[in-house]
């Protein structure tokens, strides 16, 4: 019996700086190329015909979700593989692809996407984690070409109505995906940010009611430094979730709880953050953001029985490192973050030693936290330890604000 084809189909506009690694990676994967390209006007289309592609030209209309599907009736493959020209199969996905496509029942799969934090970095090391910004994020990469396969949304595109018919299953596709569009010279050369939230802004106003599209665009907006009007936007969100929720619904969560919640710590309203914990927890599995989020607050809050509960959840936090979720993790929400916060319940329970050793744990993870390097110098400083404290805050004097700075003239009096 021949094994199941494979269509790429891609979205691509002046690419030609990127594309031709992109089709690099799935040279021997994939039976056939589809391209969308939606105006270059560099030699996007001539790379793309000479590695044997179908180029489609489909003008520009300010839909993602429109330009995936005109690739849809040019695509020949029993599956599609999606990808965009800023990214690149991993060398060991090839196998696993082939692989799950065997299955009769398989319908739609999330591969794993590693945000590369820079662009000299090997497959290695940004699979690794040595040079990847962020833990892993699933997502639908990997679909059945069905009659009635479609995408819908004009941004953050889904194909989330056609997965729900008729019992189709999604499974997660151990293929990882080298993403190469959040490098920071990149992402801010193609204006993305702006690009997403002007998008979003028209997303939103043809669906109010949508918390999900409205949390994307506040999200865009804290990246742009419009920070009130992204606090607006996100507690509009809430809102409507809260709505859907009460009325028996069951939509997405974290990237909602998340944003509010981050929102609510930094104006310290920390009961307001153990409200969106209390009610998004049943829907958000075990997500590690919302296991940070408590944290923090509890920590913060400190009244009876928050730090021993704060100590709870930032374990399950860290619990959860190395597994991947379809939203993404806020910064080492599994690794440095959650231990920095242990760290600190335990300064506020007494406890240098162990605080030390959590400060220290994020500091191997992340040596540029300056709020790690405060802790352990705190903590040093608990402990007697008063030159070593004065080692460690050093290098945060410059960066660290007061807080460093009153650190280092304890222990310098001491």
């Amino acid at each position: 019996m021949p094994r199941p084809t494979l269509s790429l189909c891609m979205i691509v506009r002046d690419e030609a700086t990127m594309l031709p690694d992109c089709l690099a990676s799935v040279r021997g994967i994939v039976d056939q190329i589809v391209i969308v390209d939606t105006g270059s006007k560099d030699r996007t289309r001539e790379i793309g015909e000479a590695a044997g592609a179908v180029v489609i030209e489909h003008p520009w209309q300010g839909n993602f979700a429109a330009a995936r599907n005109a690739a849809l009736p040019h695509a020949t493959g029993d599956f599609i593989l999606i990808l965009d020209a800023d990214e690149r199969l991993a060398p060991t996905a090839g196998n696993v692809l082939h692989a799950a496509v065997q299955d009769p029942t398989f319908h739609l799969g999330f591969l794993p996407l590693h945000n590369a934090d820079r662009l000299n970095a090997t497959p290695e090391q940004i699979l690794s984690g040595a040079a990847r910004r962020g833990d892993p994020v699933l997502l639908p990469r990997l679909l059945k070409k069905t009659p009635d396969l479609q995408w819908q949304g004009i941004v953050h595109e889904n194909v989330d109505a056609w997965i729900l018919k008729d019992g189709r299953r999604a499974v997660e596709v151990p293929a990882p995906i080298i993403h190469l569009g959040n490098v920071d010279e990149i992402s801010i050369a193609r204006k993305k940010t702006e690009r997403n939230t002007t998008l979003l802004a028209r997303a939103v106003a043809l669906s109010p009611e949508d918390p999900q599209l409205r949390s994307w665009l506040a999200r865009e907006l804290l990246r742009t430094g419009q920070a009130d009007r992204a606090r607006q936007e996100a507690e509009v969100a809430w809102k409507s979730m809260v709505t859907a929720l009460n009325a028996g619904l069951k939509p997405a969560v974290v990237l909602t709880a998340s944003l509010v919640g981050f929102l609510r710590l930094e104006d310290n309203d920390w009961d307001g953050v153990l409200e969106v914990i209390n009610t998004t927890a049943p829907y958000a599995g075990d997500h590690p953001n919302l296991f940070l989020l408590e944290g923090v607050a509890r920590q913060q809050r400190a009244a009876e029985g928050d730090l021993e509960r704060a100590a709870q959840v930032l374990r399950q936090a860290i619990a959860q490192h190395g597994k991947m979720f379809t939203a993404e993790s806020m910064p080492g929400a599994t690794s440095w973050s959650a231990r920095m916060q242990l760290g600190f319940v335990a300064l506020r329970a007494g406890a240098p030693e162990q605080a030390l050793a959590q400060f220290s744990e994020a500091l191997s993870a992340n040596p540029e936290q300056i709020h790690s390097r405060l802790g352990a110098a705190e903590s040093l400083a608990a402990m007697g330890r008063h030159g070593d404290a004065l080692q460690v805050v050093e290098p945060a004097l410059p960066t660290g604000g007061s807080d460093g700075w009153i650190i280092a003239a304890a222990a310098a009096a001491a």
